[in-house]
Formats: structure tokens, C-alpha cells, sequence
């Protein structure tokens, strides 16, 4: 079905990113190489340009999880204050965009052409114009409280001090969810205030009790719980970790 939307839409080149791990459908890189094959090679069928970018998500990618704080990350990215991990994977699938469509050769090409255009401003100013075209309030770039939010917000503190190893992507997922973020079924409704804010990500220092992530939700009962899974989630050592590459491998 991903593909087969993507030819409906009329698309030439495509870029797929094929997740895996904690919080993805799929667990393993290899199982996601095996499903980016399939459709690499069903869209190269049907004669278009088409490449599928594997990529990890055992840790949350950003710091925001769930509607309304994602949309805010991602303004914040378009105004140049990028997370590292966000801007690693971004770049990436549009290099490989820019490659399929002949703009660029190089990789490095790209990255500039793309710093240039948060640097300049234009990439925000077309987020805007697609806010605008689709009968949004642009107005939300410059006021974040136009989006819907959270009667309660409620900070998690470190346990001990420590190097932030990882967090669990599953169990922030899950603890969103319980928030009101996601649903279990079709019918539920969603609640855009709710999410969780990393506000302390691998390889980061935390000192106890310092508070490294915050819950925003309108459920007041769900706060305890989605306070012990994040807790679980985070995993606090002595050892700083390595840095994880993101990209696993490119296939098309």
C-alpha cells in the first residue's frame, strides 16, 4: 500500500524510509532490508525511481513525541535550532531526493543547498505556504500556543546521575499513548496536547532528580503510569555511549 500511493500521486522519484527496531512494526535490519527490497523493486517495475533508505528507531528520534510537541520540533528545526539525530535522517532521504531527481550529485551539495535554505528562511516560508494552502492558521509558526495544549504538564526526574545510554522508543511510544497521543483502535479519539519531551537524550549527562522528560496530557490518572514506563525507558549509566548511525543501509 505504500507504494501503490505513492504511483497514484503521480510521483517520479520516491524515497522510502523503512524503519526498524524498538519502535518500529519491524524489529530487525535485516527483516527491514528484506520488506525495502520488495518494494524497491515493485516500484522499479512500474518504472519509476525509486530507493528505500533503512534506518534505526530504537531510540526516539528528536525529543518530541506526540502531535502538538512534534509540530513545534519541527517548526524549530525549519528556524535552524536542528536535533542532530533529526537533521542526520532528514538530510539523508533529501539527498537521495535530490539525487534521483538530477539536482545534485553529491551528498555535500546537498547538505549545503539545504542549510542554505533554513538559513535564508525559505524552508519555513514554504511550511508556512502548505500550512496556508491546506486552510491551517500559519499564525502557529510564531505562537505555539494556538496549537491545542495540555492541562497538565509534569516533569521526570533522574533517578541517579548519569550518562543518558538509551531510551526504549517502544515504551515512550506506549507511555504517549496512554497519554492520549496515539489509539488502540480506528475509533479512539486523539488528544493533539498530549506527548512526552525528551529533555534528556543519549550521549547527555543527567544529575539526580534533574528532570529529563517532560509529560503533557489532559488525563490525570494516566501521569503515574506514564511516569514508570518512561523511567523504564531510560537507561542511566556511568559510560558514555558510542554514537549510533542512524542509516543501516540504502537499497535502489
Amino acid at each position: 500500500s505504500v507504494v501503490s500511493k505513492k504511483i497514484a500521486s503521480g510521483a517520479d522519484n520516491i524515497i522510502l524510509d523503512v524503519k526498524y527496531g524498538r519502535g518500529a512494526v519491524i524489529k530487525t535490519a535485516q527483516e527491514a532490508q528484506k520488506l525495502a527490497e520488495i518494494m524497491t523493486e515493485t516500484g522499479r517495475r512500474l518504472n519509476r525511481n525509486i530507493c528505500s533508505v533503512i534506518s534505526s528507531m530504537d531510540i526516539p528520534l528528536g525529543r518530541a513525541i506526540g502531535n502538538s510537541i512534534e509540530v513545534q520540533e519541527v517548526i524549530e528545526f525549519l528556524k535552524g535550532n536542528i536535533e542532530p539525530d533529526l537533521k542526520e535522517i532528514t538530510y539523508e532521504l533529501c539527498a537521495k531526493a535530490f539525487e534521483k531527481a538530477g539536482k545534485f550529485k553529491t551528498k555535500e551539495e546537498s547538505f549545503k543547498y539545504l542549510d542554505e535554505l533554513i538559513k535564508s528562511g525559505s524552508a519555513l516560508k514554504k511550511f508556512k505556504e502548505i500550512i496556508e494552502a491546506q486552510g491551517g492558521n500559519s499564525e502557529i509558526i510564531n505562537n505555539y500556543s494556538k496549537l491545542p495544549q495540555a492541562s497538565i504538564k509534569y516533569e521526570v526526574k533522574a533517578p541517579k546521575a548519569g550518562f543518558i545510554f538509551d531510551i526504549d522508543a517502544l515504551k515512550t511510544a506506549e507511555a504517549c499513548k496512554n497519554l492520549g497521543a496515539g489509539r488502540e483502535k480506528k475509533t479512539d479519539a486523539i488528544d493533539y496536547s498530549a506527548g512526552v519531551y525528551l529533555a534528556k537524550k543519549p550521549p547527555e549527562y543527567a544529575e539526580k532528580d534533574e528532570t529529563i522528560a517532560v509529560i503533557y496530557t489532559n488525563k490525570k490518572g494516566a501521569v503515574l503510569e506514564a511516569e514508570k514506563l518512561i523511567l523504564s525507558a531510560f537507561e542511566i549509566s556511568d559510560k558514555k555511549p558510542e554514537k549510533r548511525n542512524l542509516v543501516y543501509k540504502i537499497i535502489g
